[in-house]
């Protein structure tokens, strides 16, 4: 949403309470408040970034108005997500059998990791594969009806039981807001420069 438009609903819902004969205040003065209450969230020192993308195909007359719309992509730096110190393993049952408990117990990482070893370049480096997952959020309270695709990473050194006890092992590392589909709106996501 824009500030503009934060603005005005936060004068709405002020007036909204006025109008009940209540003093309650807006959650927010106004969007510079939202914007500084999200900011302060603790939820890591990693930074988020942005960008911002267009349609660059053809633009015919009386174009529909995503075509010419700039959107908003945010995104933090998957590099500084994925910091770990975790390297391949071998897990053995009591039968001495061996057990492939999660990513980094698989014979493809002991691959990979052979691979860096040839190299004295990458003598010291770590492997550290990263798995991505997207989906769409259809969001339409206060944001004009918009689809956002989060992009998600799992860092594949993240140990099974982390992961399945939900410990922050998926981190949202991007997302793209962007509005529902209309017509031939399935055209936008090829052709964003």
């Amino acid at each position: 949403m824009s500030a503009g438009n934060t603005n005005i609903l936060m004068n709405i819902w002020a007036a909204l309470q006025e109008a009940k004969g209540e003093v309650v205040d807006p959650p927010f003065s106004d969007a510079c408040g939202l914007h500084s209450t999200i900011d302060s969230i603790p939820l890591g020192n990693i930074p988020w970034e942005g960008f911002k993308v267009k349609y660059c195909g053809e633009i015919p007359e009386n174009a529909p108005s995503w075509m010419t719309k700039e959107y908003d992509v945010w995104f933090r730096n998957p590099l500084d997500v994925l910091k770990t110190d975790f390297a391949p393993k071998k897990v053995f049952g009591r039968n001495k059998k061996r057990q492939y408990t999660d990513l980094m117990s698989g014979q493809w990482v002991w691959g990979q990791a052979d691979e860096l070893a040839k190299d004295p370049q990458y003598h010291g480096a770590i492997f550290v594969p990263c798995v991505l997952g997207s989906d769409k959020t259809t969001v339409s309270v206060g944001t004009g009806h918009m689809e956002y695709y989060p992009l998600y990473m799992l860092s594949g050194s993240t140990q099974k039981h982390v992961r399945q006890a939900h410990r922050n092992a998926l981190t949202l590392i991007g997302f793209l807001a962007i509005p529902k589909r209309t017509g031939k709106f399935h055209n936008f996501r090829p052709a964003i420069s």
